[in-house]
């Protein structure tokens, strides 16, 4: 992408913040914890100029309220948790170490997903800096079934990017993430369906952890630029509306991209 690009992506983003502190997909809607941590995330990720939006946003005492005084009782999934304290870390603020315990006490008894795993270890080595080590014992009933790129590039996260439990070689996974690549570039959640923008991330994100590339980058860049609006953020597939979290899977997607081909 180029300056102009980045710019309005920053534009779309700024855009969205809703005056009472945080983002939602319209200004006169209330925040979200989701939109709010999408829209950090996209400027965080985005370089030069954006990098003081970022630095004028995190100095909004607006935001910090409206994380800090967040009603947190409510039954927040291990994700929009995670999103919820990344949020805070970028902003620096003091943690609820109890209200965090209390938590995952409460909740951990209850997770029998892989999404909630996934989630708990995020939280456990980005926002407290905490080593995981998830026995092949730990995820082998979600090791066994997985289907979808989305579940396998979880899986791949937990564990370092090893194939370890998983059926096939690291070989046979790549493989079969490059066959999820439709012909108009895009990915699919599996080999023949539809594109849509956020399994084009998952599934870089899995060739990723996998060291291996798209078998054509190019193509898959060019399937992401064309999911890009008028308004400067990107929708899920071409001629959708925009959102936060389509236009963060679109430039988390390129930065891959641009890691693993130089694009």
């Amino acid at each position: 992408m180029c300056m102009e690009d980045y710019s309005e992506i920053c534009r779309f983003v700024l855009a969205r913040r809703v005056e009472t502190g945080g983002f939602n997909a319209s200004p006169t809607l209330a925040a979200s914890v989701q939109d709010t941590y999408y829209a950090l995330r996209i400027l965080k990720s985005l370089p030069g100029l954006c990098q003081d939006e970022l630095g004028s946003v995190m100095k909004d005492s607006c935001l910090e309220s409206y994380l800090q005084y967040i009603d947190k009782n409510c039954q927040f999934s291990f994700k929009t948790i995670f999103q919820y304290l990344y949020s805070c870390s970028l902003l620096c603020m003091n943690l609820d170490e109890r209200w965090s315990r209390r938590f995952f006490a409460e909740r951990l008894m209850k997770t029998n997903t892989l999404a909630d795993i996934y989630y708990c270890i995020r939280i456990l080595r980005e926002i407290y800096n905490s080593f995981v080590n998830v026995s092949e014992r730990d995820i082998r009933s979600f090791t066994k079934k997985w289907s979808t790129a989305e579940q396998l590039s979880m899986l791949l996260y937990i564990t370092d990017g090893s194939c370890r439990g998983l059926s096939g070689s690291n070989e046979d996974l790549i493989i079969w993430l490059q066959m999820c690549q439709a012909p108009d570039g895009g990915f699919g959640g599996m080999p023949g369906t539809t594109s849509f923008i956020e399994k084009c991330h998952s599934c870089l994100r899995a060739l990723s952890l996998l060291n291996a590339a798209p078998l054509r980058p190019e193509k898959a860049r060019s399937f992401i630029m064309r999911c890009k609006t008028a308004d400067g953020g990107f929708a899920r597939k071409n001629g959708g509306a925009p959102f936060l979290d389509a236009t963060w899977h679109a430039v988390a997607s390129l930065n891959i991209l641009r890691s693993l081909c130089g694009i």
